[in-house]
């Protein structure tokens, strides 16, 4: 996963903002039955004042998203959803 500096750029010229990283997967579970799984991580407070620090969001909310992805991917594959519950049926 990358993420692009667009949006480093547009909470720059927001000047604050809050970040709450979530990470969805579409699975089939169930035959025929289609499943979104989504994991919503903290909230985020972020100011950025210059071009490193949208560079060192960018390397961080990338390494944050991917290490989610994996996570979850990990706890689909291990079938332990207990953490999860159902919000449709």
């Amino acid at each position: 996963m990358q993420l692009y500096p667009g949006f480093a750029r547009v909470i720059e010229d927001v000047g604050e903002c809050r970040l709450v990283p979530v990470t969805i997967r579409y699975e089939y579970l169930k035959a025929h039955r289609a499943s979104i799984i989504a994991s919503v991580g903290d909230v985020m407070d972020v100011t950025i004042t210059g071009r490193d620090q949208r560079k060192e969001l960018v390397t961080y909310m990338t390494k944050l998203m991917s290490r989610s992805e994996d996570e979850l991917q990990e706890k689909i594959l291990s079938a332990d959803l207990s953490d999860f519950i159902d919000i449709l049926r």
